[in-house]
């Protein structure tokens, strides 16, 4: 979709716009390619899409960077990376996105690549994730419906534990 500065569609298209997503295990790495390609995110919608444009013309290259807020708040990232140069650019749950331009003496694209054909970016571990956690639930489910305390509770612990541990492992890795 192409639209003028003002944000209305046209006939004289200014600025290319795209929507897309991805999981946590790969975003950091799809925000990369795609700033390199001259992709500013302008939020993070309500259904966790990156919400990012770019100029037809003169486009600059874009880095990104991802916090994460304790529950309960705790210390608000954007204070610290404002003096760096980032700005808020997307929240979602505990996630906040930053963007900043790209060094100074990088210069800008000549000649865009064409708007990616996809539109959603998961990550082979992400699908390892989702299969282990419903065969995990489908074992848990089984132990419930034999009436077999041993299902409630494996399931109770899977529904609640396993995937916070996941997100947590992951989210520590990235540092």
């Amino acid at each position: 979709m192409t639209t003028d500065a003002a944000g209305h569609a046209g006939t004289a298209p200014l600025t290319q716009t795209w929507k897309w997503n991805s999981d946590a295990f790969a975003e950091l790495h799809w925000l990369d390619r795609f700033g390199d390609q001259g992709w500013e995110i302008e939020r993070v919608d309500r259904l966790a899409r990156f919400v990012s444009h770019r100029p037809i013309s003169g486009a600059q290259r874009w880095e990104y960077r991802r916090e994460t807020v304790a529950v309960g708040g705790g210390r608000e990232p954007a204070v610290g990376l404002a003096a760096e140069g980032w700005e808020p650019c997307g929240t979602w749950m505990r996630f906040r996105y930053f963007k900043r331009p790209k060094a100074a003496g990088i210069a800008p694209l000549d000649v865009l690549p064409p708007v990616p054909s996809r539109r959603v970016y998961w990550s082979r571990r992400f699908y390892l994730f989702i299969a282990i956690w419903l065969l995990s639930m489908t074992v848990g489910f089984t132990g419930l419906v034999m009436e077999s305390s041993f299902g409630f509770f494996l399931l109770a612990a899977l529904l609640f534990t396993v995937p916070a541990v996941a997100v947590q492992r992951h989210i520590r890795s990235k540092g």
